[in-house]
């Protein structure tokens, strides 16, 4: 009896193995498959990132349009180099090397030869840490102390230093760090824009620098949302979160047509293609004034 049977017993045992076999390979087809399709996805979600880091203004860009409304220069509203040391984690390291560098941004384009110097050692120190130093090359530091008369050089110093750095940062694939930093740098660059304004400043310039800047914080948040989790990172995005709704206040008017004649006559720029412009009250921009203040004693604390 059993004899008989087994040669149908070696046919189910093949049949076993062939269907295993074939089951195998399918899996390993599967696999094979979910794995290009989620490296395709990685590559198409860091070229989306990418392309949001270049849509970013650097400190310096930022600088020049605030100084334009008439804002002074107040070395007390600069972050203390001297808290440098006071960091200790990446993420608080990342952010205030994004304040520090905003900070370098102003001590130039004032022509504050020896507050220059000082910002951007304290940078250079801070970028090592993070192991993202090396655009803080001596060639910066000697081209600095070799410029120290001359406003035009001291800038043009500084501007290729913030071309090279921000190209490094866009390019490697840190995102943690390079979000961090800019963060860190733009929501500078609005406070320093916010508390150095004078009696000659314009307070409708101002309120358009900071209009404008709608789609970066748009892009901070998103760059912010696609990052680790930590108490630390959600209050700062929780923050920037309350800041966007404070933009909900802007008011768009649209502008009647003696006005649009009145503006290409004098080829002036539409706020955008459907001819409306924005306004901004007095209220609002307190609002987002504190809510910005709030968000960078956050942190450099």
């Amino acid at each position: 009896m059993i004899k008989k049977n087994l040669p149908l017993f070696f046919s189910f045992c093949l049949i076993i193995s062939v269907l295993a076999c074939q089951n195998d390979k399918r899996e390993d087809k599967k696999s094979k498959e979910t794995a290009k399709i989620e490296k395709l996805a990685s590559e198409v979600k860091a070229e989306k990132i990418k392309t949001i880091f270049y849509s970013l203004p650097s400190p310096l860009e930022l600088t020049i349009l605030f100084k334009r409304e008439g804002v002074e220069y107040h070395y007390e509203e600069l972050h203390d180099p001297k808290k440098r040391d006071a960091y200790v984690t990446t993420v608080k390291k990342a952010l205030n090397l994004g304040v520090y560098g905003a900070d370098l941004s102003y001590a130039g384009l004032f022509a504050k030869h020896a507050d220059a110097i000082q910002f951007f050692s304290v940078s250079q120190v801070m970028a090592e840490d993070l192991g993202i130093g090396q655009t803080f090359q001596r060639e910066f530091i000697t081209r600095l102390e070799k410029n120290a008369a001359n406003k035009d050089t001291l800038l043009q110093v500084i501007s290729d230093f913030f071309l090279e750095n921000d190209s490094y940062l866009k390019d490697q694939n840190q995102q943690d760090i390079s979000t961090y930093v800019l963060v860190g740098g733009w929501i500078e660059g609005l406070y320093l824009g916010t508390h150095m304004i004078s009696a000659k400043t314009s307070s409708t310039g101002i309120k358009e620098i900071i209009i404008g800047q709608l789609n970066s914080l748009d892009n901070l948040i998103l760059l912010l949302s696609d990052i680790g989790k930590s108490i630390e990172l959600n209050n700062l995005k929780d923050n920037m979160i309350l800041l966007r709704e404070y933009y909900n206040e802007v008011d768009y008017v649209k502008i009647d047509e003696s006005e649009i004649k009145t503006k290409q006559e004098s080829d002036e720029i539409l706020i955008d293609n459907q001819q409306h412009r924005h306004e901004m009250n007095d209220s609002t921009l307190l609002k987002i004034t504190e809510t910005v203040t709030e968000i960078r004693n956050s942190i450099i604390r």
